[in-house]
């Protein structure tokens, strides 16, 4: 409850409706997910300073995350059919308590079907500023919400999101935006379907092994850049110990 009434408040702040936050961010509906999490974490406990992904099932149909992305030390923590004020809501239990060097978060495919681009922004505003008051180090990276077949009646406002999510990235040094919007292009501008794991064309929505493929070299530079960046300040900070200075911030 406590926890609802903080996230309420922060949102309200940002002037985002109510009634766009009050969707399925109930322990009933995820309860199960977090607690597959929690019994993961006791066989494989995460390793301080690992890139946990949040996200929606684009980011739990990635099943070789490990592999594309190796050396990198990622997590997937993503739960299908979330949007972003659920990642809010599980802050604590998917992000916070691992003390991740890097974050990267995918959610939108969800929330356009109910919350406007610019409203879309503030939740992603909201979040953000909820996680840095956690995490002060910790670098955010937003992945683009993908075009799909399934869901070409809304790209033009999933378009519209991105572009201010992008905006929003560029006023702090602190966040990045990574565009895979043609990522899954054929040359002729149109979506690949083969890289959609549907068989049926009108309802292909997720990626298969092919599709993160196309994913992986755009995304891996950016996680790359940040983890180094991410760790030069950490490491910086543990040599200054307790008596660190502001100093070791700017390195």
């Amino acid at each position: 409850m406590f926890k609802r009434c903080v996230f309420l408040m922060l949102i309200a702040t940002f002037v985002v409706p109510t009634c766009c936050l009050a969707q399925k961010t109930s322990p009933e509906i995820w309860g199960g997910s977090i607690a597959r999490f929690e019994k993961s974490d006791k066989k494989w406990p995460v390793a301080e300073n690992s890139i946990i992904c949040i996200g929606s099932s684009s980011m739990v149909c990635w099943e070789h995350m490990k592999r594309d992305l190796a050396p990198l030390p990622v997590v997937n923590r993503g739960f299908g059919g979330s949007t972003l004020p659920e990642a809010f809501y599980y802050m604590d239990e998917l992000i916070v308590k691992y003390n991740p060097a890097v974050v990267m978060v995918y959610e939108g495919d969800n929330d356009m079907f109910t919350v406007e681009p610019s409203y879309f922004r503030k939740l992603y505003e909201a979040f953000v500023v909820q996680l840095r008051s956690k995490l002060p180090d910790t670098p955010i990276v937003f992945l683009s919400i993908k075009p799909s077949i399934s869901r070409l009646n809304l790209w033009e406002k999933t378009q519209k999101a991105n572009a201010l999510i992008k905006e929003y990235t560029e006023t702090k040094d602190y966040l990045s935006y990574i565009d895979i919007s043609d990522a899954l292009n054929l040359d002729n501008g149109k979506l690949d379907p083969n890289l959609f794991r549907e068989k049926e064309y009108k309802a292909k929505l997720h990626l298969n092994e092919q599709g993160y493929l196309k994913w992986t070299p755009i995304i891996k530079p950016v996680l790359e850049r940040e983890y180094k960046k991410a760790m030069e300040i950490r490491n910086a900070k543990k040599k200054c110990g307790k008596g660190c200075s502001k100093s070791c911030d700017k390195k």
